[in-house]
């Protein structure tokens, strides 16, 4: 790309273009062993075939929509939440007097729904690199391993594995990307992060567990119908047997989504619409659990 400028630029003026080739994604990673860390680093990749170099560079965290115009419409465009801009400042924006360390990145805070990260020490990308440099440094609490079932009412049985979940909440509001799930040096998955804030609990699904296994079983207990033959209700006993091959206990939690007009679940209150029933058993080492509820629909 090529500017002419026939004369110089007013006082105050400054001159920016916006480019695909410049980009940035987060990058963490989540260590289990005896302490629990979370590294977050920046990969920042220089698509172009020209050396980048600012005096100081931001990074913007966030969805940003745009709108290209072209073939009679208007087509909206949103980022992913992992492939990110990067805006550069001149040397001049450096504030005056202080030394910015190499490979800093400040937490600016944020900026009209996004998240800007500062590079106070400047930025140099060589053509079609990708540079990685410490990015937040997030303290990691609450964290708990367990296992997740997710379902629904529909009458009838199911089985197949647990899904391996990994919770915790970090200390720092952290923007969407990848996260390498380690226990000691062993990778265990490689999966999204979506956005999270400081203080709330993050949830990652790391898939099937093939040492842990369920089988669900659907019993009609009774059912109600009207004058002419309409169900108007129906009581189900629905009931998870855990099976499991692992070398120490873990927790599982079912999630049951049950849809009627109205639901009640063990003979509790009336609830109206969608209802998630949610139960846990503890399942030990090499043995089996079992848990039951029942429930009420109301058509």
């Amino acid at each position: 790309m090529t500017f002419r400028l026939n004369g110089p630029l007013p006082a105050g003026a400054q001159l920016s273009y916006r480019t695909a080739a410049l980009s940035w994604a987060p990058r963490y990673e989540l260590r289990v062993g005896q302490a629990v860390t979370l590294a977050a680093l920046a990969q920042i990749t220089n698509r172009s075939d020209q050396v980048f170099t600012a005096g100081r560079a931001d990074l913007f965290g966030g969805t940003v929509r745009q709108s290209t115009g072209g073939g009679g419409g208007v087509t909206a465009i949103q980022q992913s939440a992992a492939v990110m801009p990067v805006a550069d400042l001149p040397a001049s924006a450096t504030s005056a007097g202080s030394v910015p360390l190499a490979n800093t990145v400040l937490n600016v805070g944020e900026v009209r729904g996004l998240q800007r990260y500062a590079l106070p020490g400047g930025l140099t990308v060589g053509r079609g690199e990708r540079r990685t440099i410490p990015f937040l440094n997030p303290q990691v609490s609450a964290f708990t391993r367990y296992g997740s079932v997710q379902s629904y009412l529909n009458g009838a049985g199911s089985s197949g594995q647990v899904n391996r979940r990994y919770k915790f909440t970090p200390s720092l509001s952290l923007p969407a990307g990848v996260v390498d799930v380690r226990e000691g040096d062993l990778l265990v998955g490689t999966v999204s992060l979506p956005a999270a804030q400081a203080g709330s609990p993050v949830d990652l699904d790391l898939g099937g567990d093939p040492d842990l296994r369920y089988v669900k079983r659907v019993q009609r207990l009774s059912q109600e119908t009207g004058s002419s033959g309409q169900l108007l209700s129906a009581t189900w006993q629905v009931t998870y047997t855990f099976t499991s091959r692992k070398s120490a206990e873990l927790r599982v939690t079912v999630r049951e989504q049950v849809y009627g007009r109205s639901v009640v679940v063990d003979g509790g209150s009336v609830q109206a619409g969608q209802v998630t029933v949610t139960r846990t058993a503890q399942v030990p080492a090499q043995g089996q659990a079992t848990l039951t509820f029942r429930v009420k629909t109301m058509n």
